[in-house]
Order: C-alpha cells, then sequence, then structure tokens
C-alpha cells in the first residue's frame, strides 16, 4: 500500500512507470488512467504478480550481484533520484568504490523485474523479452521497460541500466538485460513527458480517449460533482457501448445454447463424460462458495444480523433513452 508520501510524489513528479503510460506503450493503464492519478491523487493498489515482484526484488539483486562478480559493499538499494518534475525511483544503484554512495557518480542502475509469474500460459518472447546472456546481455526488454530504464539515466545521469529478470514459461527463467543510454529515444520521451506536463498537468485539460478503455477501480474512486450533466453532440461513444452489451448477450445466448446440447446429450445416455478428439467434456458437482441465509440468521439470531449484516451500494451504470 502507498504511503501518503508516496503518493504526494506520484502527483507531483513524472516517474519511471509513468513514462509507458504517457507514450501509449504500457500494459498496466493508459495516458488518461496517468491523468486521473495525478489531477485525484487515486491509485489502484498493486495486484499478487506486482507484490510478488516487490518480494523479489531484493533476491534478484543479490543473485545479480553474484553472477558478475560485482561488489556487495557498492549498492545503494531503493534510492530515489529528481530532476526538476521528474523523478525516478532505482531499486538499486551501483558504486565501484565501495562507501561512495551519493559522494560520487553512480557506475549504473539495477532495475529488477518479474514477468508472467501467475500466468500459466505466459510466453516470454510474446511479451516482449527476447535472448540474453550473463556475459553478453542484451536490451531485448518490452517496451515499457526500455522507456523506465531511459527515464532512470535521464534523471539520475546514468549511462547504462541491468535489468536481472525472473520470468516465468518455458523459455523463461532468471536472465540479465542491459540497456544503454540512447539520446535519441531519451529526446524522445522527454519531448513526450513535456508535453504531458505542460498540455494536460498543468493546463488541467484531460488527455482524449484512445482505444484502451480507462481502469475502473480508478474510475469508482472519484467522485462525481452533484448535479454536473456533461453534454456531447454525438452518440457515438453510447451506441458502441450498448451495441457491444447486444452483442455479449447474444454470445452469451449461443454459448448456453451449445453448452446446453452437450450437457442433453451426456444426460440422455446417462453418461459420466464426453470424450472428444480434443479432450474429454464432464459436467459435475463441483464445492462453490459459502451461502449464508440471510432470512434465517435475521429472523432466529437479530443481534448478531445487526451487528454483522450491512447493505452495500455499487456504481451502475444506466442509460435512458430520451423521448421522441
Amino acid at each position: 500500500m502507498l504511503t501518503a508520501e508516496e503518493k504526494e510524489l506520484r502527483r507531483k513528479y513524472i516517474g519511471g512507470s509513468d513514462v509507458a503510460k504517457i507514450m501509449g506503450i504500457s500494459p498496466f493503464g493508459s495516458k488518461l488512467d496517468l491523468w486521473l492519478e495525478k489531477k485525484h491523487g487515486v491509485y489502484t493498489e498493486a495486484g499478487e504478480a506486482a507484490a510478488l515482484g516487490d518480494m523479489l526484488e531484493g533476491p534478484m539483486i543479490d543473485w545479480m550481484i553474484k553472477e558478475m562478480g560485482l561488489d556487495p559493499l557498492g549498492i545503494l538499494t531503493n534510492e530515489r533520484t529528481f530532476k526538476d518534475w521528474r523523478t525516478a525511483q532505482h531499486d538499486a544503484l551501483y558504486f565501484k568504490v565501495p562507501g561512495s554512495a551519493k559522494k560520487l557518480h553512480a557506475d549504473f542502475g539495477i532495475e529488477a523485474k518479474t514477468s508472467g509469474l501467475l500466468n500459466p500460459f505466459f510466453r516470454s518472447h510474446e511479451a516482449g523479452w527476447g535472448e540474453t546472456s550473463t556475459d553478453n546481455p542484451s536490451d531485448a526488454v518490452p517496451d515499457f521497460v526500455l522507456v523506465q530504464a531511459l527515464h532512470q539515466m535521464e534523471v539520475a545521469d546514468l549511462d547504462k541500466v541491468y535489468i536481472p529478470a525472473l520470468i516465468a514459461g518455458s523459455d523463461g527463467g532468471r536472465k540479465i538485460y542491459l540497456v544503454n543510454r540512447d539520446e535519441k529515444l531519451i529526446a524522445a520521451m522527454i519531448e513526450a513527458e513535456t508535453r504531458f506536463m505542460e498540455d494536460h498537468i498543468k493546463a488541467d485539460v484531460r488527455p482524449p480517449m484512445d482505444d484502451r478503455p480507462p481502469n475502473l477501480e480508478l474510475l469508482k474512486q472519484i467522485q462525481s460533482i452533484e448535479g454536473k450533466i456533461l453534454t456531447l453532440e454525438e452518440d457515438d461513444m453510447i451506441t458502441e457501448w450498448l451495441d457491444a452489451k447486444d452483442a455479449a448477450r447474444e454470445a452469451t445466448k449461443e454459448s448456453e445454447g451449445c453448452r446446453n446440447k452437450i450437457i442433453g446429450l451426456l444426460k440422455a445416455e446417462e453418461a459420466e463424460a464426453i470424450e472428444f478428439p480434443g479432450g474429454i467434456f464432464r459436467y459435475s458437482e463441483e464445492g462453490g462458495s459459502r451461502r449464508t441465509d440471510m432470512k434465517k440468521l435475521e429472523s432466529d439470531y437479530p443481534e448478531a444480523y445487526k451487528d454483522c449484516v450491512t447493505k452495500g451500494t455499487r456504481m451502475v451504470p444506466r442509460f435512458k433513452k430520451h423521448k421522441g
């Protein structure tokens, strides 16, 4: 969970994980998501995969130090650097002279990564991870990782960032990558960051919608102004939503019909399963979630019901057509 100080830093500065959102290449959010975070100070909590990644940062850095024969005394972990309205949170900075941290210029940065840990279908090459080796590390990393490393180099005036990565899948494992400073890419990145800061943050202007939908968990945290109604000249967005709902409804109906045909054949033949060339189909009872008899709880144990049961609310999208 983010601290109040971390949330304030995120609102005021452009960080390394923000860059990919600004440039439209982040798998974790859009430019609009980022603008809402900066404007309203709302954030989504990290999921289990991200939490595992945080836990494994230290072990991955330790492994890289051992693999590369580095001096452990030259490592400075969890260091934050600043440049104007940009900031970078470094998993580690390395100094060849032990004990010189903050006195001399760091030799390079370290950004530990995990990828696909909870995804049973993960394929590293499809996610942008390429071949590499400890002796000759490559920069074949996903684009969002690349721009994060370049941002760190620009903010901390580094020439390179090593990326020890724990990657899931049969083609994964523990790997070391190296991103070198690229002035042309850094210039393009700074231009995009500057435009976002000037045109949207300082000007308080919402970025245009793109093909990626904003994060609903983020949107739920923003309070609407009572009585404020936004008027649009076109029905395109609402029509697209209603058409998609109709298509989903029809797809669900068709799917249930196909499923029921298979179950019908199964039961008509009083079979336990149906074996197809591609696999086996079963229709059987499985353990479900616990259920509570709320009426019995209220009638037989009114005090417990009063103490334990509260009525919640939820956000519900509805559309009411104008008459005529």
